[in-house]
């Protein structure tokens, strides 16, 4: 397509001659801090509209604020909170099972199962496996003293 540019005329390409202007992108705000959001560039790609506005935080900082806080319908905070909360506290780098020399996938154990419970004492550094087996037994004993006549507790 050839346009007509004063005196001289100017090859151009037909897609670029038949671009559409850009629409102003929708005004949307954090849903964690507040601040005013704008479409991000990936690999100097401009994120789709449609990404956009399905985006409710601002980074993934904000977005992990608001996992970190969320509670459920009764207020109580979600049990992946209690371990973020423990995991601050203190992991150590290996099991603490006598034996186990496991160094990935740790996880903190909380001795009395009660995960708003983060005092040092009451946690336990293990790998999946041996924490499974630790709540397991826990869950046992537990049974057990609520049914002491059963005679499937023993």
């Amino acid at each position: 397509m050839i346009q007509d540019v004063g005196d001289t005329f100017i090859s151009v390409p037909l897609f670029i001659s038949r671009m559409r202007p850009r629409k102003p992108d929708p005004e949307k705000v954090c849903s964690q801090c507040g601040k005013p959001m704008q479409r991000k560039r990936y690999n100097g790609v401009l994120q789709s509209r449609f990404n956009f506005r399905r985006s409710k935080y601002c980074n993934k900082f904000c977005e992990g604020r608001y996992y970190e806080a969320r509670a459920d319908k009764n207020g109580n905070l979600h049990k992946s909170t209690y371990h973020k909360r423990a995991r601050r506290n203190g992991l150590k780098d290996r099991c603490e099972e006598p034996g186990c020399e496991e160094r990935e996938k740790l996880e903190v154990h909380h001795k009395d199962g009660n995960h708003e419970n983060n005092e040092p004492e009451n946690q336990v550094t293990l790998c999946v496996p041996h924490h499974k087996k630790a709540d397991a037994i826990r869950r046992r004993e537990e049974w057990k003293r609520e049914h002491p006549n059963d005679p499937a507790a023993f």
